[in-house]
């Protein structure tokens, strides 16, 4: 007997080991470049167990934000490091909606996770809103995410953030008029992907 009961942590450390590892693997493929490779990593996350899915969000959120920022002493620096920030910032963009792909494929297991994003005044104001598009895409199941979003447009003073957060709201079911106000403004005057999202959940409600 107590032989089992020394063995059985031992077990339990070994199926985490196995279960991290094979994680951070799935974790790779979603985020391939190569689109049947990333086609079939998304299929098999869908089939997994909600511990694993969490699993896998918890090595994803790091890869919500990968850009580096620009330092340089002097101008010509700064004028020589512009075009590898831009260069830089593009692959980050992709990374992150790879990453934000399968955590809503990954559906109610990535809700806490999303939602700490959010709400998280050191992540950049675009990966903030991201995360609450996100939220949206999962749909009802994702409800439990309202107050931070609540907060979140309440708080924010970033436009593509406030209507990111609205646009998840109304899909939940919401029709506050402060959020479809807000989406209507962001339709109007946007850029390109936040007009689009906005677009899209009023057309979704009939506007």
């Amino acid at each position: 007997m107590g032989v089992r009961r020394a063995i059985l942590p031992l077990l339990f450390a070994a199926a985490l080991a196995i279960l991290v590892a094979g994680c951070a693997k799935l974790g790779e493929r979603v985020l391939s470049d190569d689109d049947a490779t990333r086609a079939a990593a998304l299929d098999k996350l869908r089939d997994l167990d909600d511990d694993a899915k969490s699993a896998l969000v918890r090595e994803l959120v790091p890869k919500l934000d990968t850009g580096h920022r620009v330092t340089a002493d002097s101008k010509e620096e700064l004028s020589k490091a512009l075009p590898a920030q831009a260069n830089d910032a593009l692959r980050a963009q992709t990374i992150r909606q790879r990453a934000l792909a399968a955590m809503v494929a990954a559906g109610t297991p990535a809700v806490p996770a999303l939602g700490d994003v959010v709400q998280d005044p050191k992540q950049r104001a675009w990966v903030r809103a991201d995360a609450a598009r996100a939220l949206g895409e999962i749909g009802p199941t994702a409800s439990t995410s309202a107050p931070a979003l609540e907060q979140t447009f309440a708080a924010a003073k970033d436009e593509r953030l406030r209507a990111s957060a609205a646009g998840a709201l109304v899909r939940f079911g919401r029709r506050d008029a402060a959020y479809v106000d807000e989406l209507t403004r962001c339709r109007a005057r946007c850029d390109t992907a936040a007009k689009a999202h906005a677009t899209e959940v009023l057309a979704g409600i009939g506007l």
